[in-house]
């Protein structure tokens, strides 16, 4: 198995750049892939779609089968010089914006055919993009991504929200009832004892 030959076979079939698309980066350890991006704009600012596909090397390419998963994720971030940033402090995300995502069992890629599947089905590279492309905007369509952002505020702000005021609460009964707090980080759940070490001795 030629990894260099697979890697400009699997690249090729995604005919980078189209339609505002960039022409590839393939990575050059880790995984036999590539990345690329589209610019967008965002209240007045530039930003960016970074796309990633790529196969992991460490766990298909050792494999015997010709059929290889194929992982795909997509970002969306300010644009910087660099590439992106995906935390800017100034800016705040909204739920109706671009969203972040990762497939990993969607998609595969025949390394001996040479053709790509989606859900078992083949599937041509550049529609694999446009697939991609779908989900990531879902949130910003006006009707259609009604349902995905109801999913994000619950996600997002509410569920937050709740999990904080359970755990102030829970904080509160302890320490009322025990003389005991819990930390801050609720995901660490360390109880801290306020009596001292000679309460224990006695």
């Amino acid at each position: 198995m030629n990894i260099e030959e697979i890697k400009t076979d699997f690249i090729s079939h995604f005919r980078l750049p189209f339609d505002g698309y960039t022409s590839p980066t393939p990575f050059i350890e880790g995984e036999l892939g590539f990345s690329f991006m589209r610019e967008r704009e965002q209240e007045g600012r530039r930003f960016a779609s970074l796309y990633k596909i790529y196969i992991d090397e460490s766990e298909e390419l050792k494999k015997d089968e010709d059929l290889k998963k194929v992982i795909l994720s997509v970002s969306y971030g300010e644009r910087t010089d660099d590439g992106i940033t995906l935390t800017s402090k100034d800016i705040k995300r909204r739920l109706d914006w671009f969203i972040d995502l990762t497939s990993i069992d969607d998609f595969c890629y025949n390394i001996k055919t040479k053709k790509f599947f989606y859900k078992k089905k083949e599937i041509d590279a550049r529609k694999i993009v446009a697939r991609i492309e779908e989900w990531h905007s879902k949130p910003t369509k006006l009707i259609n991504g009604t349902l995905i952002r109801a999913k994000l505020y619950l996600f997002r702000r509410l569920l937050p929200k709740f999990i904080r005021g359970f755990f102030i609460l829970l904080k509160n009964v302890l320490l009322l009832l025990f003389g005991t707090s819990l930390q801050e980080n609720i995901w660490l759940m360390d109880i801290k004892a306020n009596s001292s070490k000679e309460d224990f001795d006695r």
